[in-house]
């Protein structure tokens, strides 16, 4: 597998599918959002780290996501904030916890992540509706957002498992050797895709 070519694959399917899944959640009129597409970010950055376990693939993974918060109008910092927190609380997670398939990686991600992002729009990034909230909406972002985020994160972390054993398995490894060879060019190419489908 291919650093680089892992990671620019991995960040456009969190990018793309995180736009996807927050204009699924906008239609259906789901109002607490944030959970639902933090968890879909554990599972690609899960499935990418256990099947090419490398230090700073998580982090340029997010710097690969962000990049589709381009396509929003207006753009928010704290949408940049959010794919960059996540990144990096995965990937402190996943050196921190020896055993990566431990149900602690999510814990600590989420946790970290939801604290990280809530104290950011207060005390940094000054958001007028968080700083009126104050401690009170940084403690129900943490406790209520972040719990269900939790729960959700252990589904998609668990579903990351399973699939990264299937991708291990015998009858993939064909495709492993191809991306090996051409897998930068491959997800430039699905990089490029993406940005283009979800700019429609």
């Amino acid at each position: 597998m291919n650093f680089l070519a892992i990671s620019i694959l991995a960040g456009s399917l969190w990018g793309a599918g995180e736009v996807l899944i927050w204009n699924l959640l906008k239609i259906a009129n789901v109002g607490m959002k944030s959970p639902f597409v933090f968890a879909y970010g554990i599972f690609i950055l899960a499935v990418s780290r256990m099947l090419y376990n490398k230090k700073g693939l998580s982090v340029l993974t997010g710097l690969i996501a962000v990049s589709f918060k381009f396509l929003h109008s207006p753009i928010f910092p704290c949408q940049f904030i959010a794919v960059m927190i996540e990144a990096l609380s995965f990937e402190a997670g996943f050196l921190l916890i020896p055993y990566f398939k431990s149900i602690l990686i999510p814990l600590f991600a989420t946790y970290l992540s939801y604290a990280g992002f809530a104290l950011s729009a207060v005390y940094i990034l000054r958001i007028s509706g968080w700083v009126k909230r104050g401690i009170s909406g940084i403690n129900h972002y943490i406790f209520v957002n972040g719990s269900i985020a939790f729960l959700l994160s252990i589904l998609a972390f668990n579903l990351a498992l399973i699939l990264a054993k299937k991708l291990s398995e015998r009858e993939f490894k064909t495709l492993a050797f191809f991306y090996k060879r051409y897998g930068v060019i491959f997800s430039i190419l699905f990089f490029i895709t993406a940005w283009l489908l979800v700019n429609i």
